[in-house]
Order: structure tokens, then sequence, then C-alpha cells
């Protein structure tokens, strides 16, 4: 699976772009069949040699079955879904490798997506709007489809002591905020774990010492990583109370109050 990073669309959307995940370039497959069939090639012909020269196309037969297999599964990585959300639409795109095209728009703000796990450790990821499911990530991995489902499950977990919910659920995004979204999580599969030394983080404001102190235990609880433990910081022109902690996926995260000015 390979996924585009959000592109916004005229300032104002996200698009995301997933493909099936082929391991084996072009040239690998070149290298490959060159080596099966100098390895057909070199073994029909001592069976040539030995006078069993039926054997030998069989031999042939096994490189023409594997190059057919191959050809096949790269003509299914031509398949492709996109999923471009705007705030007035929400459109599901579906190319074949044929190059047929169906389009699905939904509202955004009616669509919900759900993860569905099997007893067996699979699971699928549907998009449901008006009693209607529609599979999205079908070339996505289990693993990656419950990966977005933790960080979603451990930030809800975190940003309640904040007053921040849960508002906003999509196919690769999911939204938190008091009114409206302001911190929003999005699947980036492809994405290289964050560096601990990345020397950025996000700061998100708490309403008294005690929701910081609540923000911090949440997290930790939800699988997080304490960074540095709720107490008195200084900063540049004053003082005030915040925590540290990591996210699953190693973003540094803070919650920060500041105290009332004197009057």
């Amino acid at each position: 699976m390979d996924e585009n990073p959000a592109q916004a669309q005229e300032g104002r959307g996200f698009r995301a772009v997933l493909m099936p995940h082929r391991s084996l370039s072009p040239r690998g497959f070149l290298f490959l069949m060159t080596f099966i069939g100098g390895v057909s090639f070199v073994a029909g012909m001592s069976f040539l040699a030995m006078g069993a020269w039926p054997v030998m196309g069989f031999f042939g037969l096994d490189a023409l079955l594997v190059y057919g297999a191959f050809k096949i599964n790269y003509r299914a990585a031509r398949r492709i879904e996109v999923v471009e959300i705007t705030p007035e639409d929400l459109k599901l795109i579906r190319v074949q490798p044929n190059g047929q095209r169906e389009e699905i728009a939904l509202n955004p703000y009616w669509a919900r997506p759900h993860l569905a796990e099997r007893p067996d450790g699979a699971n699928r990821l549907y998009l449901r709007s008006h009693g209607r499911a529609y599979t999205v990530g079908s070339f996505l991995t289990d693993d990656e489809r419950r990966d977005l489902e933790k960080s979603a499950a451990f930030y809800a977990a975190a940003l309640a002591p904040l007053e921040l919910a849960r508002l906003v659920e999509r196919p690769t995004q999911v939204g938190f905020g008091k009114r409206y979204p302001e911190l929003w999580l999005n699947a980036r599969p492809a994405m290289a774990p964050i560096a601990a030394d990345v020397g950025a983080h996000i700061a998100l404001r708490a309403p008294s010492p005690e929701a910081v102190s609540a923000f911090h235990a949440a997290a930790l609880s939800a699988g997080g990583i304490c960074d540095g433990p709720p107490g008195d910081r200084k900063a540049a022109m004053t003082t005030y109370f915040g925590a540290f902690v990591r996210d699953p996926d190693g973003n540094r995260i803070e919650a920060v109050h500041f105290p009332r000015p004197a009057a």
C-alpha cells in the first residue's frame, strides 16, 4: 500500500491515494525472471544430455507460469482508490485496472468509518452512511487499519481532560475539538517514525493544573510515554503548569495551563 500525504485542494481539502504495495520493482522482476530462466535452461539442458529430452519442456513451462503470475499481479497493482474530502463533499473514487471508474459522493458530516474485526484477526474498514456501507482501504494491511484506530483511541482518552472530544471521523482522518475540529489525526502508513530529537511539539491549552495532570495520567494509561511530568515550568515571559507525553507514533504533545494575570 502506498498513500500520498494529505494535499491541500485550494487550501481547504484533503486527498489520499491508496494503491496496492508491490515490493518487487520492474527491475527486480527482470532480474528474477533472468535468474529463473537461467536455472530452468541449465536444468533442462542437463536432462537433455541424459536423454530425458521431454523433461526440458516442463522447465520452460515453469518459467512461463511464473512470468504470467507476476504479470497478473502487476496488472492488479494498477487498481487505486482515492479519498477526497472537502467541507461540502466526501468522495470515494475507485479506478479498476481496465480504467473503469466508480465515484461515490457522501456527506462528510454523516459518513462514519467502521473497523470490523474478524475472529481470525483480519479486519475490514467501511465507510457507513444512511444505512449503507462502502469498503475503504482494501489495499491497507490489517495492522495499518488498526494503527489509525489505536491513535484515535489514545487521543480520545488523553484529550478528554482538556475538554476536546472526538467530533469528526473519516476513512483516513479523525478530528478532535470542542465545537469544531482543532486537532486532526491523518493516516500516514508510509511515514517514518518521529525522531526523538525532532525539536517540535504540539501544545494544547488546559483549563486548570488539575486538567494537565489528568491529561498526563490518561495519556500514559492509554499507551503514551512520559516526556516530562506535570509541574511548574519557566517560559520566555511567564511561568506555567505543563506536562509532556509522546503518543504511540512518537509525536510530542504538551498540555499547558497559564495562570491568570494578577489584577
